[in-house]
């Protein structure tokens, strides 16, 4: 859902915006850096390992090389990295801060989160620290601590939307969904034509069961969303305001939005969710085609386990 993908740009974001500013960078260092900013991972690899081997007991080859191997994806490689950068010198903040990024890449809440809160020991103030500390504990479904986190955020920064619409996806998911709905009330009243903020009351309302409403949110939602919006955000409020329709028996209308999400950005939501339209008309070749379509493309944990069961009980 959106939520994931907007947590995964912020750790993006967050990646390219921190420097190793513990202290000035040599000019091999530069280079190595300019490698991994431009993208060019296994330049950014092959730089950092000649760097090790002229300086080992300096952390930030080894910083830089996990950062490369896990922007290829290469995440088991990446922990190793940062592993040795951490046994180099045990107080380098930055190789903490990157394996806590590749835990949430692998979905390692638990070591994620004793990362984050090694870095808030020593930086207990720090908002960006905190904040993702906040998104560790939502996705680990600690959805108390993520709430009292975002609520120390919102008393400190009152202005930053964000924080109100994670928090009310934290409520939601411990189904307090009246404290859900105040917090994006007072979202709404930082930014009525909120696009982020109108989606999470459709979600909310969805959860509710309340669907005529959560459909009026999702139009809303699509109506304030910027052209400039990433495409499979934009594809994710079709897949959600589909399923409402596909609540409500109006199957035409749903069919549409996942085809539309498909046009935009192929996702496994989508597909996921015209099997079940498939398996509905008894039409089982199909159901299964759209599966298989489905598991080509990434999944958050709740979508991937629905695939599967529907896979095992229709197409083995």
């Amino acid at each position: 859902m959106r939520k994931d993908l907007l947590f995964s740009l912020l750790l993006i974001l967050f990646s390219f915006s921190c420097s190793n500013s513990d202290s000035q960078l040599s000019p091999e260092e530069n280079k190595m850096l300019n490698a991994f900013n431009s993208q060019n991972y296994e330049e950014a690899i092959r730089l950092a390992d000649i760097l090790h081997n002229e300086e080992p007991n300096n952390p930030k080859p080894l910083v830089i090389k996990g950062r490369s191997q896990n922007g290829l994806g290469r995440f088991e490689e990446a922990i190793q990295s940062l592993d040795k950068a951490i046994t180099i010198e045990p107080n380098f903040s930055d190789a903490y801060l990157y394996r806590a990024l590749v835990y949430y890449a692998l979905e390692d809440y638990e070591k994620g989160k004793k990362d984050w809160l090694l870095l808030l020991k020593k930086e207990p103030a720090n908002p960006l620290y905190l904040e993702f500390y906040a998104h560790n504990r939502y996705r680990a479904k600690d959805f108390s601590e993520a709430i009292a986190t975002y609520q120390k955020l919102i008393e400190k920064y009152p202005n930053k939307i964000d924080l109100y619409i994670y928090s009310a996806g934290a409520k939601r998911e411990a189904l307090d969904y009246d404290a859900a709905i105040i917090d994006l009330q007072n979202a709404l009243k930082i930014d009525s034509k909120s696009s982020f903020a109108n989606e999470e009351l459709g979600n909310v309302f969805s959860s509710q069961e309340k669907y005529e409403l959560a459909i009026e949110q999702f139009n809303l939602g699509l109506k304030y969303m910027s052209e400039e919006e990433i495409p499979a955000i934009r594809a994710n409020i079709h897949d959600s305001r589909g399923e409402a329709f596909l609540k409500i028996g109006k199957v035409e209308l749903a069919t549409k939005d996942f085809d539309t999400s498909i046009q935009i950005s192929p996702n496994a939501a989508a597909y996921k969710n015209k099997a079940l339209i498939a398996l509905q008309n008894k039409n089982i070749a199909q159901a299964c085609e759209y599966l298989k379509r489905a598991q080509k493309y990434d999944a958050s944990t709740k979508t991937a386990a629905k695939i599967q069961e529907l896979v095992t009980a229709h197409c083995l």
